[in-house]
């Protein structure tokens, strides 16, 4: 039959014709209808906005973000909703190879934030054939069509089905292949002009951090939150009033090695010696199912031309939060092993970490000179665990992690030897990170998304609590950026008091990376009243062409 389908926006209705065969069945739990509100995906929190009007009520793949293949059972149509803009997860070349149609309806709001902005495609799909969908994308059934979901997580198009031969043999090739990622990355600190903001056209935050003298240094990641991902860092000398150009650039790609190297997760810290810590990540492709754990260290970090140390690897995985210093002297260092297989051609690699993986704490008794792996901790459901430890003032150690269920959270009474049953937190939280760190003045500062601790909408509305009951409750609530497409917070306090955070805004559209700026007094009064507090500040934007 004929169908017209329409999608109307504030400008007016816009009309097409899309032909789909008849045939009628009930919806089951992995084909969902698609309404707007509905949860896009098993594993994020993301819902529907907008979707083209007479998709509306058709069945659609519920299932992880991450990407799945599926099979044609029953002849008909699919739809493919797809990202618009400018992003590693647009899928819209690879669908039109596959002979679908752009659907001539206008762009669309699918979910939050500017890059889930959305085209939809359109294909009559035959019986036995299969499509690969990478990351982000979401499949709506026509009437008449039926699919069978193969396989989830980042599919390789080329080869679904694999045999226990071809994934033993691929396996072997991959891990010499990820034997890359074990070399130690040039540091540059002559970046410009190669690497100037007319040149980058992406900004994920990493973290921020202030010197003994006072500066400020930022880390963000550019090229992507894909294997195209690097560091950039800049630094302030007024109080983030103004920022540097790039000053220092880790990018450790290099062609004809079987595989993008990619530089996407860490941090900054000043430790107590007042040394300053580039904490970061190399690994092959995304995640190769090892990756690995480096640091380079700068001892002259307020210096006109500072000096860093050779990097060096302190052990498999990935470290996104800043090292704790416990009441022993000891530092604490959380390191994930995740616990999935790695993606795309390295999934199934280095199966024989397994019994390794999960939420890690390393301990340092030197100072940083040397770590030990002391225990780990594994949760359902994990989604990368960016945790996060925190010392009560009973000397028991709290772990924070993200979970595709919200923030997890798990206790050790042994110096984090061992570690309790993961729980659900009270502190309700999308899929994405969260920041808490003690002050001082010994209440723990909390950022997370929501202007309630226990609700959220997802990743929108960063705000700033305090608790003085080590995180039993939490009073506050100041909303450091209202608006869509915001997360990532880091950050730390200066000696007089003021409160630094870093975030990220709509990564691949604007690419900004931004701070706010705060005292306790403001987090309690919900509203920035310091002389010094200021919301917004911009840190950096690409300006390269998107």
């Amino acid at each position: 039959m004929t169908l017209p389908i329409s999608f109307s926006a504030v400008a007016g209705s816009f009309s097409l014709v899309f032909t789909i065969s008849s045939y009628a069945t009930e919806p089951t739990q992995t084909f969902p209808p698609l309404k707007k509100g509905t949860q896009l995906f098993t594993d994020r929190d993301y819902t529907l906005i907008e979707a083209p009007e007479n998709l509306l009520g058709k069945r659609f793949l519920h299932t992880s973000i991450e990407g799945y293949t599926i099979e044609c059972t029953t002849p008909g149509d699919l739809v493919v909703m797809t990202l618009s803009r400018k992003s590693p997860h647009n899928q819209s070349a690879f669908l039109l190879k596959k002979g679908f149609a752009k659907v001539d309806t206008p762009e669309f709001q699918m979910s939050q934030g500017d890059v889930h902005r959305a085209f939809a495609y359109r294909k009559r799909m035959e019986s036995g054939e299969k499509l690969a969908i990478r990351k982000t994308a979401v499949a709506v059934l026509g009437d008449g069509i039926a699919m069978k979901l193969l396989t989830v997580g980042s599919p390789d198009r080329a080869k679904i089905p694999e045999t226990p031969e071809e994934a033993a043999a691929r396996i072997a090739k991959m891990e010499k292949v990820a034997d890359h990622a074990l070399v130690p990355p040039v540091i540059n600190t002559s970046p410009l002009p190669e690497y100037g903001y007319d040149r980058l056209d992406y900004g994920m935050t990493i973290g921020i951090e202030r010197t003994p003298g006072g500066r400020l240094w930022a880390c963000w990641v550019a090229g992507g939150d894909s294997p195209e991902a690097f560091f950039v860092l800049a630094s302030s000398d007024d109080e983030g009033e103004t920022w540097s150009d790039p000053r220092v650039v880790l990018d450790s790609h290099e062609k004809g090695l079987g595989a993008e190297r990619s530089i996407l997760v860490g941090n900054l810290w000043t430790d107590p010696k007042g040394r300053l810590w580039l904490i970061f990540d190399q690994s092959m492709d995304m995640f190769d199912g090892r990756a690995g754990v480096w640091v380079t260290v700068c001892d002259d970090p307020d210096a006109d031309e500072p000096t860093w140390s050779k990097p060096k690897r302190i052990w498999h995985g990935v470290t996104l939060n800043k090292p704790t210093v416990l009441s022993t002297g000891e530092w604490m260092l959380p390191i994930s092993l995740d616990q999935r297989p790695g993606f795309r051609e390295f999934k199934g690699c280095f199966a024989k970490l397994d019994p390794l993986r999960g939420a890690n704490v390393f301990v340092s008794t030197d100072e940083g000179e040397t770590w030990e792996r002391r225990g780990v901790r594994t949760f359902p459901d994990p989604d990368w665990h960016e945790h996060l430890i925190v010392e009560k003032k009973d000397r028991s150690l709290w772990m924070l992690a993200r979970t595709r269920r919200g923030i997890m959270e798990s206790t050790s009474t042994d110096r984090g030897k061992t570690w309790s049953e993961p729980v659900e937190s009270a502190i309700k939280h999308p899929v994405a990170r969260v920041f808490i760190r003690r002050l001082q003045s010994g209440k723990l500062l909390l950022v997370k998304h929501g202007d309630q601790i226990e609700a959220h909408e997802g990743r929108v509305q960063l705000s700033a609590w305090l608790s003085d009951d080590d995180g039993a409750s939490w009073q506050g609530g100041l909303v450091l950026d209202e608006r869509k497409g915001i997360s990532y917070p880091d950050g730390f306090q200066a000696p007089d008091g003021t409160i630094f955070i870093s975030y990220d805004r709509n990564r691949s559209i604007d690419g900004e990376i931004l701070m706010a700026r705060f005292t306790e007094a403001d987090v309690m009064a919900k509203e920035f009243r310091g002389p010094k507090s200021r919301a917004k500040m911009l840190i950096s934007r690409p300006l390269g062409k998107k």
